[in-house]
């Protein structure tokens, strides 16, 4: 079963469909159907597709959602923005992420640790409370005053909306991974 599972996801993007016993494998859902070869019932999986309306529609409803959003909370935003400000430095921040299908682009963030944080990371590894590859400290010294409030609500994302009103992301979804966590990901 392990192995006709990494048969699987080798042959997605190829083109190359798999047929298999139904004793063999064990998945379900849309990408499951029952399909006769010579005679034989037997399953076929098919590469999962988001294509078509469904994904035009979803890609409207994101930016559409987006851009309300972004109308909506523009005073708040602004306020962020004189706040993290105040505290010296850039108001926001970008960190390269790998979106869909691998691809790169920068995720906008209100910035909330002091400049040139991320030097500063190798000193404090050994205090790593993440998770695998992600690096958290629950008391990182590099967050700002300011830093610490948007954190807790989650406030230092809000600009994000300007990657969903780009199509870089999507207001619903996995969270975009840093290239040395992927880099880290075992195969499954």
């Amino acid at each position: 079963s392990r192995r006709l599972h990494h048969l699987a996801w080798d042959l997605e993007g190829t083109g190359v469909e798999l047929v298999v016993d139904p004793g063999l494998m064990e998945i379900a859902g849309p990408r499951l159907h029952v399909a006769a070869v010579d005679g034989l019932p037997l399953l076929r999986l098919t590469e999962p597709a988001f294509t078509g309306v469904p994904r035009v529609i979803k890609g409207m409803t994101d930016r559409l959602g987006a851009a309300l959003l972004l109308l909506l909370i523009a005073p708040v935003m602004i306020a962020i923005a004189i706040a993290v400000c105040s505290d010296g430095g850039p108001v926001l921040y970008r960190q390269l992420r790998v979106g869909k299908a691998g691809s790169l682009f920068s995720l906008i963030k209100f910035r909330s640790m002091r400049m040139n944080a991320d030097q500063y990371q190798a000193e404090l590894a050994d205090q790593n409370q993440g998770a695998g590859p992600l690096f958290k400290l629950h008391q990182d010294p590099r967050v700002t005053r300011v830093g610490r409030f948007l954190r807790k609500y989650s406030f230092d994302e809000l600009p994000q909306l300007f990657n969903v009103l780009s199509g870089s992301m999507s207001l619903v979804g996995p969270r975009p991974p840093l290239q040395e966590e992927v880099a880290s990901y075992s195969r499954d």
